[in-house]
């Protein structure tokens, strides 16, 4: 920290030895989203489909197979989105209620299941472009403060999108 400058250094991590080893002045965890928060958020990722009779008991259990994930959230429903077809969401759910248990507290155990689950979602999307747009994130080092304006100029130049810079700045 810069004291002259009155800059701040912020660190995400998942690690709270990480916070300790760094003696961090503040430390702020960020949870995973209730309930109700998590089934609106995945409610608006697929829209009207979670109404159906024949899917709507299988959302109850991926809602909660998310584990209240933002990002797990949004990739799985999104991947969902068009699927119309029951035998699609048995297989999603069938897919995350195989993922391994938890070891408790076993942080690596953790990391690898979170993976295996968002392998899931990233599967089932359909979009090849759109697959292209999520594994460009991967080329960014973990927990670096990816700017969204960058990233859309990055999809832009490689043709996983349409548009122009400046629209990208908006």
């Amino acid at each position: 920290v810069n004291l002259e400058s009155h800059s701040r250094l912020v660190v995400a991590t998942r690690s709270v030895h990480i916070c300790k080893i760094m003696a961090l002045d503040q430390q702020i965890e960020v949870s995973a989203l209730p309930w109700k928060e998590a089934w609106n958020l995945f409610q608006e990722q697929v829209g009207g489909l979670i109404d159906s009779p024949n899917i709507r008991p299988r959302v109850v259990v991926i809602v909660s197979e998310c584990d209240g994930l933002l990002l797990m959230i949004i990739v799985i429903g999104r991947a969902l989105a068009k699927e119309n077809d029951v035998l699609g969401w048995r297989l999603v759910l069938s897919n995350l209620s195989s993922v391994t248990e938890l070891k408790s507290g076993d942080t690596e155990s953790h990391d690898e299941v979170l993976l295996q689950k968002l392998t899931v979602g990233y599967d089932k999307l359909h979009d090849y472009d759109l697959k292209h747009c999520f594994l460009y994130c991967v080329l960014f080092p973990e927990d670096h403060n990816i700017q969204i304006t960058e990233l859309i100029n990055y999809w832009i130049q490689e043709g996983l999108v349409t548009g122009n810079p400046v629209d990208a700045s908006r």
